[in-house]
């Protein structure tokens, strides 16, 4: 990855020595020493609660807002360093006393009225005020507008939060929140935690939130716009405040149906992991097309069509990187393999049968094998794969044909298949009548046909030379453990790789076992954090056996394990 130009700049200032005389020699004030994303958070403070106040100008755009940080030196500091992008600081306090500060691309250096001890108290009070401005090249953008324009949302994995507020933006600083929202009258603003009372005051409205549990920055979430929110109970007991947007109750009946089963999906994790680790839940469904979904704490976010799986995914990660958050993000894998895990769990519970099949089809896209519907689920798949809507020729079809039917294919039934393309070409949005003649279920495609399929459907000339086996296999599911690039954190490494991790290991200690070092793992590290030493700990600790040899082929090896269970062996892929 190229080093952008606030990299080189910080880079720069740190050589010129503008703060660097100021770091002390225990630790380092502007990172938090994280090997993907270097220049992110202080290791030198431990932010214990923010207060968050918003007033939002649903016009323009702009906020007008106020952060109060209650902050641990961890040494004697001078200055303390927070992650912040762009908007306009109008006053900034610590401890009372109006206070110089200085910013270094996304960095907001404050100098303290006095030299603070270690383990002392700082009140750091920023009134700031602006229009939230995208973080360009990231995976989200933080405070963005809601694709139908009423309204925003705020969403931050991995580093986004700084975009709409200071923040020591890592995971290992995890901190109590309280958020105050005033928007326009019919609009609601949604945060994370319990919501408490709501104020109206001169045609505008007032939300409280606050979330008592320690809290990721990455995790913190905002949305404005039209809500209408449903109160209920789980089966438990537990609060569910779930906020759908205006126009949900048009959506189709098995889409409302899939987050009805919110509530069930909470009852069915909590009996699974020891219990809910936190006072409330709920979720947000946004409008708009998107098939998308976010982790946020407490109070998943979704796209209005994210579907059953992504549901049961972004439950999980309610205990699985909420409740036990990464040390360092290179081990993602640690909460998207144990929620894409934990999805399989759901449906297995109604489906006995559903893990054999989940099992044969993850190992096989680990070996490069893509499954794509040939129907009307096709646009789906090709919207989650953000693959424009483009026109295709016959030759296009053909081609894909081709590809389908792994060139087994009569010349008659190829020509009854093109035939039903309209001269002027089709919509690769729009092919499911065109596909319904051939010969085959759906695409099973091979790694490098994959990419074949995705050059047509793109439009794109394919570069490059196509890859061998292993190298194939070391890119699309990289070990979990040798991930230090952004680009690999949201991989099949982290997910599906991740994922069949936790089920060799059930199938090597068996299931009583396994689900015991799963609570014990949760109850050890809950409401802090953990990587993938403290996990293998807990699992040979509870099962009283060496596993080192299967965490190191599932989560070091450039090659998988072979899984004989299922008869799935490396060598018949090659």
């Amino acid at each position: 990855m190229k080093l952008s130009l606030t990299t080189l700049c910080m880079s720069t200032l740190l050589a010129c020595g503008l703060y660097g005389a100021d770091i002390p020699k225990d630790g380092n004030l502007t990172s938090m020493d994280d090997t993907v994303f270097t220049d992110e958070g202080s290791a030198l403070i431990d932010v214990q609660h923010y207060d968050l106040a918003f007033d939002w100008n649903a016009t323009g755009g702009d906020i007008r807002a106020k952060a109060i940080l209650d902050v641990t030196a961890k040494a004697p500091l001078s200055q303390i360093a927070l992650d912040f992008h762009g908007l306009h600081i109008d006053v900034l306090r610590v401890g009372g006393v109006k206070s110089d500060f200085k910013r270094a691309g996304d960095k907001l250096l404050i100098t303290l009225p006095k030299k603070a001890e270690k383990g002392a108290a700082l009140k750091v009070e920023i009134d700031y005020s602006g229009v939230p401005d995208p973080l360009k090249g990231e995976m989200v953008q933080g405070w963005s507008r809601l694709p139908e324009g009423k309204g925003i949302y705020a969403v931050n994995e991995p580093n986004s939060a700084k975009n709409w507020y200071p923040c020591n933006n890592h995971p290992l600083d995890k901190a109590l929140y309280s958020f105050t929202v005033t928007v326009p009258e019919g609009y609601t603003a949604v945060a994370n935690g319990t919501p408490g009372k709501t104020e109206v005051k001169n045609g505008r409205r007032t939300f409280r939130y606050s979330i008592e549990a320690p809290m990721a920055s990455y995790l913190s979430m905002m949305h404005i716009g039209e809500y209408t929110r449903q109160e209920e109970k789980s089966k438990s007991g537990i609060p569910l405040y779930n906020y759908f947007f205006k126009g949900y109750e048009k959506l189709d009946a098995k889409t409302r149906g899939e987050y009805a089963k919110t509530g069930e999906m909470l009852e069915f994790f909590t009996g699974k992991f020891g219990g809910y680790p936190f006072k409330s839940s709920g979720i947000v469904v946004m409008g708009g097309e998107s098939v998308l979904a976010f982790e946020t704490q407490t109070r998943p976010t979704f796209g209005a069509h994210s579907g059953e799986s992504k549901i049961a995914h972004e439950m999980a990660h309610l205990w699985f990187g909420d409740y036990v958050s990464l040390k360092q993000w290179k081990e993602t894998w640690l909460k998207e393999g144990f929620a894409t895990y934990a999805a399989a769990l759901w449906f297995e519970h109604n489906n006995p049968d559903y893990m054999k099949q989940w099992v044969r089809g993850s190992y096989e896209s680990m070996m490069g094998i893509q499954r794509i519907p040939k129907d009307e689920q096709l646009a789906k798949v090709l919207r989650f794969y953000t693959t424009k809507e483009r026109t295709l020729t016959k030759e296009d079809i053909k081609a894909l044909v081709l590809l389908g039917s792994h060139g087994k294919i009569t010349k008659e039934a190829m020509g009854k298949i093109l035939a039903k393309v309209p001269k002027k070409g089709i919509s690769s949005y729009k092919l499911a009548p065109v596909l319904a003649d051939a010969p085959f279920d759906y695409f099973s495609l091979t790694f490098n046909d994959f990419m074949k399929f995705n050059t047509i459907m793109r439009g794109e000339k394919p570069e490059g030379k196509e890859m061998g086996f292993e190298q194939m296999v070391g890119t699309l599911a990289k070990a979990p453990r040798t991930i230090e690039k952004f680009e690999e954190m949201y991989g099949p490494g982290s997910y599906t790789r991740g994922a069949l991790a936790l089920h060799a290991l059930r199938l090597k200690v068996g299931n009583e076992t396994f689900f015991t070092i799963i609570r014990a793992y949760l109850k050890r590290y809950g409401n802090a954090n953990a990587n993938s030493d403290d996990f293998i700990a807990v699992a040979q600790e509870v099962s009283k056996q060496d596993l080192s040899a299967l965490f190191k082929g599932w989560l070091e090896d450039t090659l998988p394990p072979d899984m004989p269970t299922y008869g799935l062996y490396l060598k018949n892929y090659k």
